[in-house]
Formats: structure tokens, C-alpha cells, sequence
């Protein structure tokens, strides 16, 4: 974590830092709530270390954001062993056991950095038997994610970490270490401050090091932040958010370069913000490369406090009806302070408290000025112009729309005022996010639903005011079938349906004649004699409405239609067929019934649980419909044989028949099935009420032979049932 810090004007110091300050109040206002958002991965490196033979101490740092450090370090790190094709081999899950904390430090005595800045580290360390591979190994450790403030690359907070390193078939041969950093950078570094940084590592083998700027390596993804094992190899490297690349890692002229033989990282950040940075060292042994390892960290670029750090807020332009100012004082590190408000009519414009107000005389520009920190040499002082006026602006705004349309355009006129000034700005902030800075703008609404709508008027005295209204349309979304049929004599439900459910519609139907029950419904029963145009007027709570049509024609032929099942009873949850009357014109409607595998065909399957009646609405391609219904009765489940049938004898030959030894019943809740051999040794047990024997033990089959069983049922009525028996084994 990292925060922007004002720059002051020390009393002894160039006036220049004003115009810094005045710069880096601004820069915190747009990082404060990017700061907050952050995640916790800053860094991290992988080392391995040849102990003896194939003996090897793997070693995994992690460093992570003091403040934004959530979630924490992993219980326990997985480390991915992969071979040279990108295999996994094994995982190493080595237990966290500690960590500590590293604080940032300057040489400035007159700078300072927030005591909230640091960066907490964690070792995991443990060793593996690796014995000689073809190709070596390659370890990886993964993580999820970046912190979010992270400049350089694309959706830091969503981007991970894979912190990786490879031991090469001559690494495994020589009983090779890989080099180790010999130092953490800095985590906090001053804009406009070089950058000199030793980034050397140690070889215990004494390799020739190489050393290059690297992109860092991807990693884990946000919903699956820390793989267990981690993900194979290859792994993509970040991707740069632009103008930023490998060689342009954080901007500015005096690009960041590392000197490839001593490791001396060289440059000077030009702009605040948090950037991420990778380094590979390479060892290399008679000119052959043995071994690379990549590191990567993170640079806090601020701008260094002060000891005595004055600031202070006030906004640049204070609309009051008494002309009083409240001054907040930012400044810190202090105890002494003096105001000067700036009111040439008066000798008693000062203060020394920590956070005044004052009552100007009259509208106009103050200069107001803080100094903290006394006669000391390190004395800061820090000015704002602030121009003081009367409390006058009034937002406003009238709307003009026809709030029962669906898709109308709306009228906004502006009524705001100032009577000590000319309104001059109007931003108006829509419910969509579009912004419009006309006076009267228009606004295009569809559908149903509630607008939000924000004046920000201003006026020439530097004067704002806001007004946050809502406006709502109201439109009516109905739906009817625009034509049916009907048996005549017959009776048949008129629907309508509401597009905008969460309206409470009232309805009227027409011909009145016409309607038997449901006049005011939206489902409406009706019986007309001969073909008939039905109207339907529904209003909603806001009084508008909607009308809608549709025509009913009469016929005098119904369908014939006979329902058969395959059983007139059944046990509960059993499945029984049904079957109707098929033609292929029909349409099938069964009544709806979440015991049927499906209501729109003519023989659909019933799994009932209790007694039921399955009633079927058909219509034929003339509209006319008939109904027809068929009951199911319902058998209680019974706990004895032969309702449980428990075979004397199984063949496991796979011809499909009779391979396996099972208990087999429709009352069944709960099973315990053991075998024995003619030793009383157990062979087979399950509780699984899918599960049978196929005549093996231990994965080999058996021979021919008879085996002795015990049984233990639940039944669905409660009842237990206890069965000792014996089962031939033919093959």
C-alpha cells in the first residue's frame, strides 16, 4: 500500500513546491478510493538449493501489502513439481510459519513516509527427494491476485502470480543451487528521486550470473485464487496496460535498466502510482545456460512527506449564507500552528487552534496560510485562495412527459436561480450515466421503470447546487392469444397476460353478455354460441391502461379422446405408463403435474406418491377440445418377501444377465449388504442401495463356490427387516 502525500512549501525552501502541492492535493483525490479497493500480492521469488544427492531445500518468499493484505498468507503454499512436457509429478504443500515485517526507510531527515507503509514476508521452506529426470523438473507456486491500484498492467486485481524456476538435467547431475537475491528493493521510493538499487544475487556454486528486466509471469485467476496443485506450465506473462512494455516498465524519460553483469538497477520515476517490476537472473556454467529465476516486486511511487507536513482543505469557492469558512486541517507531525486567514479589514484574522473557522466581512477572494512547525528549520507552509460567497444558488428543474407511454420522450426545463449571479452551467446526470450540459435537454425513456435524474446548475459567482429527482413511466404490457376456437356448447377460459408483473392490473371484459365468471379476472370463463370478438381494457394502480382483442370461433365437433394406463395401482414413486388417444394433429395438454415426465405429449410416464387423477385437455387443428381423466391408486410398500427378492445365485460372466448380487425392492430406504466366504472372511459389504456384488475380492474374482450373506433393511413404512442367507457363485 502506498499514499500520495501533498508537497509543501518548506519556509527555507523555493516556492516552486506550492504549485507541487497544489498538484499532489488533486493526485490524492483521485487515488484515495483506488487505495482502499487494493488486494495483497506485492511480490515474491522461488529458490531451490542442492542439500545432498538428490536432496533438494525448496525455498518459497511471498510478500504481501501490510494494510490491504486479505486474504493472508496460505495455510499451507502448494508448490507444482512438473517434468519437462509440463506434467504434473507432484505437489509439495509446505505449512506457514511466520512472517515479519518490512518497513520502508529514507535518507532525507526532512522526508518522511505514512507509518502505514509496509509489506509483510513469508518463507515456506522444505525439502524433496528429487531423483534424475530426463528434461530436469520445473516448480511453480501460483496466487491470485494483484493489488488494484497497479498501474503498469491490465485488471491488476485480476491478474495473479506464478513464481517459477527450473532445474535442468545438468542442474540434477552437478547437485546444483539456483542463485539467490541478495536483498528485497526498497517498497517505497520519492518521485523524481533516482532510483539505485544493488539487485545482485549470491551463487553458491560460483555460476556466471546474467541479468535482464522480465516481464512477471500470470498466475492464479480470481475464482480459483490459490490452485491446489498449481497450474501447468507454460505460463503467459502479464500483459502491459500501454504505453508501459519490458523495457518502458514505468514510464518517464530515465527509463528503469538493470546492468546485466552486476545487477544495478538504475532509473528515476516520474509519476506517482504503483508499478509492478520483474527481474530473471540466468546462471550460467561454461557457457551453458543451467538454470533462469525470475523475481518480481512492487514499486510504491509517492511523494515523500515532510516532517512537518502543513495542508489543509477548504474548497476553492464556499457558498454561505453567513459567510463563514471552516478550514480542515490535513497537516501532521505537529503541534504548532498559525493561521492567517487573509481579511485585510482586520488585525485578528489569526489563529493557533488545530481546526478554525472565520466569518468574513464580504463576499470575495482570501488568501488563507498555514505554518506548522514554528522556528524549526524543517517549517512548512502551505496557502489556498478562497473565494467567499453568499448562499444563493438554487437547483431546479420541472419534467414534462406522458408517463402511461411506453417509449416517450421527456422534456426537463430548467427553473434554477441565483439572485446574486447569472446561472451559467447546467450538468444534468442521467439514470443511464450519460451527462448533457444543455439548458433544457430532452431525455428518450422506454418501458416501464424509475429514471433517476441529477441537476448540477452553477452560476457565474462560482456557486453550486444540486437537485436529484425521480420520474417514473407507467405503461400497461398486455398479451392475449389473437385467435382460438371452441366446441360449441362448450365453456373455455379467455386469457390475458401482464408483460410488467410487478403492476396490480384491474380488468373489464366486453361483450359483458358473453362472460360467465370473471368479468374483472384476467382468466375470464366464456361460452358463446357463435363466433365472437372478446375486448379486454386493463388499467394499472397509476391509471393507465391498455386494450387488447381476440376472436373465439365456435364449432360442434369434439374430439374423440379415451385415456389407458398400464396399471390401475401402483406403489409409491413406481412408474406408470398413460396413454391417449393419438393423433398427430392434437394438441396435449395434461393438467400440470410435477408427477408426470412431461404434459405436452399423449402417453407421458406417472410416478405418483399418492392417489391421483390425471386429467388430459386435448385440441385438434379446428381449435375444438376435449377432456378426459383417469385415476391412479396408490399400494402401500410391503417389508417381506417375496416384496424383497434376494436371489439364491448370480452368474458375473457379463452376458448382461444376472452379473451381479443384489437386493432388489420398490420399499427399500436404507441397505447393509455383507458377504462371507466359507471362512467367515468378509468379501464384499455396501450400504449403497445401487451397489451389488460381482463375485470378486480384492479386485480378483472368486472361484465357483457358496458364501454365506447377512442383510439389514429400512423400509419406507419404518420396519427393519434382518436376513441371514446363502448366494451361489456359477461361472
Amino acid at each position: 500500500m502506498f499514499h500520495l502525500l501533498s508537497t509543501k512549501i518548506r519556509t527555507l525552501k523555493p516556492t516552486m513546491k506550492f504549485f507541487q502541492k497544489i498538484c499532489l492535493l488533486f493526485l490524492l483525490s483521485c487515488f484515495s478510493n483506488a487505495s482502499i479497493q487494493a488486494t495483497h500480492i506485492v511480490g515474491g521469488e522461488l529458490n531451490y538449493r542442492c542439500l545432498t544427492g538428490n536432496s533438494y531445500e525448496i525455498s518459497l518468499t511471498v510478500f504481501r501489502d501490510c494494510q490491504n493484505g486479505v486474504p493472508p498468507f496460505d495455510a499451507q503454499a502448494a508448490i507444482g513439481i512438473f517434468d519437462s512436457s509440463n506434467m504434473l509429478i507432484t505437489q509439495l504443500l509446505i505449512p506457514f510459519m511466520g512472517d515479519d515485517t518490512l518497513n520502508a526507510t529514507l535518507f532525507d531527515s526532512c522526508l518522511v513516509i505514512p507509518p502505514d507503509v509496509c509489506v509483510h514476508r513469508t518463507t515456506y521452506i522444505d525439502t524433496i527427494f528429487l531423483p534424475f529426470l530426463t528434461g530436469g523438473y520445473q516448480l511453480a507456486y501460483q496466487r491470485c491476485c494483484r493489488n488494484y491500484t497497479i498501474l503498469n498492467i491490465q485488471a491488476p486485481n485480476q491478474t495473479g502470480a506464478t513464481y517459477y524456476t527450473q532445474i535442468s538435467e545438468l542442474a540434477l547431475t552437478t547437485c546444483n543451487s539456483n542463485p539467490i537475491f541478495n536483498a528485497w528493493p526498497p517498497i517505497y521510493i520519492c518521485v523524481g528521486k533516482p532510483i539505485l538499487f544493488d539487485h545482485s544475487a549470491t551463487d553458491y556454486d560460483g555460476d556466471s550470473l546474467v541479468y535482464e528486466l522480465s516481464a512477471p509471469f500470470e498466475g492464479a485467476v480470481v475464482n480459483n485464487s490459490m490452485p491446489q496443485p498449481p497450474n501447468p506450465p507454460p505460463y503467459d506473462s502479464i500483459i502491459w496496460r500501454f504505453p508501459f512494455s519490458t523495457t518502458n516498465m514505468m514510464g518517464g524519460t530515465d527509463l528503469l535498466k538493470i546492468n546485466s553483469q552486476t545487477g544495478l538497477l538504475t532509473g528515476t520515476p516520474t509519476s506517482t502510482g504503483q508499478y509492478v517490476v520483474g527481474i530473471c537472473v540466468k546462471e550460467y556454467r561454461n557457457g551453458v545456460l543451467i538454470s533462469s529465476t525470475k523475481r518480481d516486486f512492487q514499486y510504491n511511487v509517492g511523494v515523500c512527506g515532510e516532517v512537518y507536513n502543513a495542508a489543509f482543505f477548504t474548497p476553492s469557492v464556499v457558498c454561505d449564507s453567513n459567510l463563514a469558512v471552516s478550514f480542515n486541517n490535513q497537516s501532521t507531525t505537529s503541534s504548532s500552528y498559525f493561521w492567517d486567514f487573509g481579511d485585510l479589514t482586520s488585525n485578528a484574522d489569526t489563529s493557533q487552534i488545530y481546526t478554525p473557522s472565520y466569518i468574513y466581512p464580504d463576499t470575495g477572494k482570501y488568501v488563507i496560510t498555514l505554518i506548522v512547525g514554528g522556528e524549526d528549520i524543517c517549517a512548512d507552509t502551505f496557502s489556498r485562495v478562497v473565494n467567499v460567497q453568499d448562499a444563493t444558488m438554487k437547483a431546479d428543474f420541472n419534467v414534462v412527459y406522458d408517463r402511461c407511454v411506453d417509449s416517450t420522450v421527456v422534456q426537463l426545463i430548467d427553473q434554477s436561480s441565483n439572485p446574486n449571479s447569472t446561472v451559467s452551467s447546467w450538468q444534468w446526470i442521467f439514470w443511464d450515466g450519460t451527462v448533457d450540459s444543455a439548458q433544457n435537454p430532452t431525455k428518450t425513456i422506454f418501458g416501464q421503470e424509475n429514471y433517476q435524474i441529477v441537476l448540477i446548475a452553477g452560476s457565474e459567482n462560482g456557486c453550486y447546487d444540486l437537485k436529484v429527482d425521480t420520474i417514473s413511466s407507467y405503461p400497461v404490457n398486455i398479451s392475449t392469444e389473437s385467435f382460438t376456437q371452441i366446441c360449441r356448447g362448450g365453456e373455455m377460459f379467455l386469457e390475458v397476460f401482464n408483460l410488467d408483473s410487478t403492476d396490480n392490473l384491474t380488468y373489464q371484459w366486453l361483450p359483458e353478455s358473453e362472460i360467465i365468471v370473471g368479468q374483472n379476472s384476467n382468466k375470464p370463463i366464456v361460452a358463446p354460441i357463435l363466433t365472437t370478438d372478446f375486448w379486454v381494457i386493463a388499467t394499472n394502480q397509476h391509471g393507465c391502461t391498455a386494450i387488447d382483442t381476440l376472436t373465439v370461433q365456435t364449432s360442434n365437433i369434439f374430439p374423440p379422446l379415451a385415456i389407458q394406463s398400464s396399471a390401475d395401482s401402483t406403489f409409491p414413486g413406481e412408474p406408470v405408463q398413460l396413454t391417449a388417444t393419438f393423433d398427430g394433429n392434437y394438441l396435449y395438454d395434461w393438467l400440470s403435474d410435477s408427477s408426470l415426465s412431461a404434459n405436452g405429449i399423449h402417453n407421458p410416464i406417472a410416478t405418483p406418491y399418492v392417489p391421483t387423477i390425471y386429467t388430459l385437455l386435448i385440441e385438434d387443428e379446428n381449435g375444438c377440445r376435449n377432456i378426459a381423466s383417469i385415476p391412479i391408486l396408490i399400494r402401500q410398500f410391503e417389508c417381506e418377501l417375496p416384496y424383497i427378492f434376494i436371489p439364491n445365485a448370480f452368474t458375473p460372466n457379463n452376458d448382461g444377465n444376472n452379473d451381479e448380487f443384489f437386493v432388489r425392492a420398490n420399499s427399500i430406504t436404507a441397505v447393509y449388504l455383507a458377504v462371507y466366504n466359507r471362512w467367515g472372511q468378509r468379501v464384499f459389504e455396501t450400504r449403497d442401495l445401487n451397489q451389488g456384488w460381482d463375485g470378486t475380492f480384492n479386485g480378483m474374482p472368486l472361484e465357483p463356490d457358496v458364501f454365506g450373506y447377512y442383510l439389514e433393511i429400512d423400509c419406507f413404512n419404518g420396519l427393519k427387516q434382518f436376513k441371514k442367507g446363502n448366494v451361489a457363485l456359477i461361472r
